[in-house]
């Protein structure tokens, strides 16, 4: 595989100083993503101190992202995305049965050419080696399972001794639906019903998502369901960093935390994840910890996008990027502010939204939706409306930034790419997925 010789374009942001960087030995890298997180539930994000304590310290020691667009909205093509620093445009990964093209290369295969030991532990049917997502990895196992099961597979791999690099891949699905906290985390009476008296949560959060049950309470009973779910996974991640740290494998390490889509809870009229592109699913948490690299509680307010997940990582490490990477290397620092670029998210065709297929573009403060079975077309301002409630076509407003960011999005689509291969879904495979709420006729992802 060739690879650039030179860097990519650095990204100049505010308020980050650069520490100079030790030649010597590569680093151990983690990627940690988790699974339907939206960068608000996290306190870091402005979800309060008890949200997430230990992703809120591993960002005051790092670095903030405070503007990350998922490259689309449900896992398959987005990881597809962060995998191979491409859009949804240049991978073609969009469909339930569509697989990762060999052609491409990803994250892992870059560590690996460069002589790193390759470990992925995942915990979603999307992303498992029958879809091509263990690219790379020398080990990759996929497990529907608590962060408690992930933790114990990469922290039991390496034990093992090795004498190279590590990168290590951590997916973690305790936070996607169906939300259901322990009771550490959550220990709240269930909300009464006005016929059916205490109603169960787990009855009540299902019904949400599938009946659309709605009603007094019921909405932010299970966003706080779903905040329960992330205080524990927190702890969990807590526990993992330290067991990583008291066996000396963070020594000088990069440390990133993303995630591949948010999730709704009824804004723009659904729960869940993949029918569209609204900020409550394509805004998410990216932090990064790299210790002699980067200074401490750095903040990045340009929009970026989880295609340059892959290249910031290997160029923090020292690893030639591939060539064929649409993503950018946003750290270290480099170049005056106004090198900011779109950000491009997708939406739809899937199972459960197979007539919506929505282009997003994030820039300039602005949202920019287009449906592109019917050419029907959305502009939000962000600034002053970040839940994206005010359409502005429907005002006439702004019609120069529409035509504008019309034109992105209409270049973003004319990409000529080779259908991606397929892989059938097999029985298992389908059982995992409808135990997630996948695969059935609920309304929403």
């Amino acid at each position: 595989m060739t690879r650039r010789s030179t860097p990519p374009t650095l990204l100049a942001v505010t308020s980050i100083l650069l520490a100079c960087s030790v030649e010597g030995e590569r680093p151990n890298v983690v990627l940690i993503l988790i699974d339907t997180l939206r960068a608000d539930a996290l306190g870091a994000y402005g979800a309060g101190d008890a949200a997430s304590p230990n992703l809120d310290e591993l960002a005051a020691r790092g670095v903030l992202f405070e503007q990350v667009i998922a490259p689309a909205t449900w896992t398959k093509p987005s990881m597809a995305s962060i995998f191979t620093a491409r859009s949804a445009a240049r991978h073609g990964v969009r469909l339930e049965e569509h697989a990762l093209p060999a052609e491409l290369t990803t994250l892992a295969e870059a560590f690996a050419s460069a002589g790193y030991r390759t470990l992925g532990v995942n915990s979603n049917p999307w992303i498992t080696d029958r879809f091509a997502f263990g690219a790379g990895f020398e080990r990759y196992e996929s497990t529907v399972g608590i962060a408690d099961i992930v933790n114990r597979t990469a922290l039991a791999w390496l034990e093992e001794p090795s004498q190279r690099p590590t990168f290590l891949f951590l997916h973690y699905l305790d936070v996607h639906a169906p939300y259901r906290p322990s009771p550490a985390f959550f220990d709240v009476p269930p909300l009464r019903g006005p016929a059916q008296g205490r109603l169960p949560d787990a009855v009540l959060e299902e019904r949400y998502r599938k009946e659309l049950l709605d009603g007094p309470h019921v909405r932010a009973r299970v966003r706080a369901l779903y905040a329960g779910g992330v205080r524990e996974l927190d702890a969990a991640i807590g526990d993992m960093l330290r067991a990583l740290g008291s066996r000396g494998f963070l020594d000088g390490a990069i440390v990133a935390v993303t995630s591949d889509h948010g999730e709704a809870f009824g804004e723009h009229g659904r729960p869940e994840h993949g029918q569209d592109v609204y900020p409550e699913l394509h805004r998410v948490p990216w932090i990064v910890h790299a210790p002699g690299l980067l200074r401490e509680g750095g903040r990045v307010t340009d929009v970026v996008s989880g295609i340059d997940v892959a290249p910031t990582l290997l160029s923090l490490a020292r690893v030639p990027i591939p060539d064929g990477f649409e993503g950018r290397v946003l750290l270290p620092l480099g170049l005056q502010r106004g090198d900011e670029r779109p950000a491009i998210t997708v939406g739809g065709l899937s199972r459960h939204a197979p007539d919506r297929d929505y282009v997003g573009v994030v820039w300039r403060n602005h949202l920019f939706v287009r449906e592109r079975a019917t050419g029907t077309a959305e502009l939000y301002d962000l600034e002053a409306d970040p839940g994206a409630r005010e359409d502005l076509v429907a005002t006439g407003a702004q019609s120069a930034v529409l035509a504008e960011l019309a034109e992105i999005a209409r270049r973003a689509e004319v990409v000529s790419v080779d259908p991606p291969p397929r892989a059938e879904i097999d029985a298992e495979t389908s059982r995992q997925l409808e135990a997630l709420g996948y695969l059935d006729a609920s309304p929403a992802r």
